[in-house]
């Protein structure tokens, strides 16, 4: 190499690495927060909502007309269909930690026929089989108790659609 391609090579190296010398720059101070010495919250409301809350218009019409609304609407069948399958999903999640066995029975005839060029004279064979597997994975890391648990959230949060789609439809009625 000549004496110039070096001494370009190393002024680009030494740009190249001085120009990561640079100082971050200051931070700001943080500003002062005034916080109250005493804080209240509004009490939460774990109350569910009355159950008989459509006796209270005292209206056998209007009770009559949410029923059937009730009945034969199909976006609710389809919430009730959710329901029901996130309640299945639960139980395998849940059937999940516990061991499963399998057993298996089989049986098999053959005759071999009498007539042919090595004839053996109509030998008849009979096999049986019984099989039983067990096996059960442990939950080491626990893995299988979040599957189990994201399932029963799942399947609140499913109810808790139900039953807002009921009210919903109720009071759109």
């Amino acid at each position: 190499m000549t004496r110039i391609k070096i001494s370009r090579l190393a002024s680009i190296a030494s740009l190249a690495a001085f120009s990561g010398c640079a100082t971050a720059p200051e931070r700001a101070a943080a500003p002062e927060l005034t916080v109250p010495a005493t804080w209240t919250a509004a009490a939460a409301s774990n109350r569910a909502a009355p159950q008989a809350w459509l006796e209270d218009f005292n209206q056998p019409g209007l009770k009559a007309l949410v029923e059937e609304a009730l009945q034969k609407n199909a976006d609710l069948r389809i919430a009730a269909a959710r329901l029901s399958q996130s309640a299945a999903e639960a139980r395998i999640a849940g059937a999940d930690l516990m061991p499963s066995a399998n057993l298996g029975l089989g049986g098999r005839r053959q005759q071999i026929s009498t007539f042919g060029p090595q004839s053996t004279g109509g030998v008849r064979f009979e096999n049986y089989d019984l099989n039983l597997n067990v096996s059960w994975e442990i939950d080491l890391w626990g893995q299988l108790r979040d599957r189990t648990s994201a399932a029963l959230a799942r399947l609140e949060a499913s109810q808790a659609e139900f039953m807002a789609a009921r009210l919903s439809l109720a009071a759109q009625v």
